[in-house]
């Protein structure tokens, strides 16, 4: 996934489509286990694991890939691969501290200030050029 999406990627606008199809995918996901989901039997029972993975697994490709690039080019000298692993020793450690409901709600939330954050910075990236260009 993050092969296909570096594939597709030729510019400030279609990164952030990219972005914007990722983090759709992830919020659908949370929002799904948030509020419809519930543990089934059966065929659909085994299934509904595999295919939240996988879609949490393209999104999630899809924003590593995108975001890490975009981060690189804007910000060379900073090292922003420590602050990602701190948040996720920080889950990694509450995960064994709070209930699923609080976790989907820290993340959705967390997903929604990230992705207006990264909206943000690639309308001032943006304006930024187009200035630059004229």
């Amino acid at each position: 996934c993050s092969l296909v999406a570096g594939r597709f990627t030729s510019g400030l606008q279609s990164a952030t489509f990219i972005v914007s199809v990722g983090a759709i995918l992830q919020a659908a996901v949370l929002f799904w286990l948030l509020l419809f989901h519930r543990p089934m039997g059966g065929l659909l029972g085994a299934a509904a694991p595999l295919l939240i993975g996988a879609l949490w697994g393209v999104g999630n490709g899809v924003l590593n890939t995108q975001l890490s690039a975009l981060l690189g080019l804007l910000f060379e000298d900073v090292k922003f691969r420590v602050w990602q692993s701190a948040a996720m020793a920080v889950i990694f450690f509450l995960s064994q501290v709070i209930k699923l409901q609080a976790m989907l709600i820290l993340m959705s939330t967390s997903l929604v200030v990230s992705f207006g954050s990264f909206l943000t910075l690639t309308l001032v990236v943006d304006k930024s050029s187009s200035t630059i260009g004229l």
